[in-house]
């Protein structure tokens, strides 16, 4: 009977003991569950953070590639339109130096034509020209290249009546103005050395809608001496 008494507690305590450590074990693995669990969901939490933040690059870089296609597309536009724009200016200064070129060999030739002709008439003793019967204007020039021509002209060659017109900005003279001044003028010059393009334009409107009667002409002098024997030479040539 002691013997089986034994036996039961010995029993009893090793099923005691298995109780615990099964207890312990339990106990032990819910710790380590629970740690899994928090690192598990700070884990998500970081993926999720990183989805956003690579989202966010995402937009941000879709946007930068859009602004950069709109600069390109709008450089190349422009780059375009330079070019076209050069182009154009590009033949505009060609034609502007073949005509430069062009009015440079008209006007030497010109001067020696005047020259010879002059020659001619002091050869011969042929009395100088008479332009007592002209009525000049001039157009443009420097105030006192004008004053010299006039007052060589009216010395020297009787010249009576002169209208002056002289060179002026954009706006300051209408073409009313101008046409009153020149509109009785056998032979109008205009002296292109010193002179504002917008009147230029003006004067030859004017001719072209027959509003002056003279001829007008472009002197390519700023001196006295070139505008005087242009003069000469043109007024000889009308009579």
């Amino acid at each position: 009977m002691k013997v089986l008494q034994r036996a039961c507690q010995e029993r009893l305590k090793m099923s005691l003991e298995c109780i615990g450590l099964m207890m312990r074990c339990v106990s032990s693995g819910g710790t380590v569950l629970a740690n899994a669990q928090q690192e598990n969901q700070q884990l998500v939490q970081r993926l999720s953070a990183l989805r956003a933040d690579y989202n966010q690059l995402k937009r941000d870089s879709e946007e930068l590639l859009r602004y950069a296609d709109r600069e390109l597309t709008w450089l190349k536009q422009t780059n375009t339109g330079l070019a076209k724009e050069f182009d154009d200016l590009q033949l505009r200064v060609w034609e502007l130096e073949q005509q430069v070129d062009e009015l440079l060999l008209y006007i030497a030739a010109m001067s020696g034509a005047a020259d010879a002709h002059l020659k001619t008439a002091a050869d011969t003793g042929e009395s100088e020209p008479n332009l007592s019967n002209l009525v000049l204007g001039i157009v443009g020039g420097h105030e006192a290249t004008r004053r010299e021509v006039i007052h060589e002209l009216t010395e020297k060659y009787g010249l009576r009546r002169c209208a002056e017109v002289p060179p002026t900005w954009e706006g300051r003279h209408q073409k009313r103005v101008v046409r009153q001044k020149l509109e009785h003028c056998d032979l109008i010059v205009i002296i292109t050395g010193y002179m504002n393009h917008s009147l230029t334009q003006a004067v030859f409107a004017l001719k072209e809608s027959g509003a002056l009667r003279g001829e007008v002409e472009l002197l390519n002098f700023r001196g006295k001496s070139g505008v005087v024997r242009e003069i000469l030479r043109l007024a000889s040539r009308a009579e």
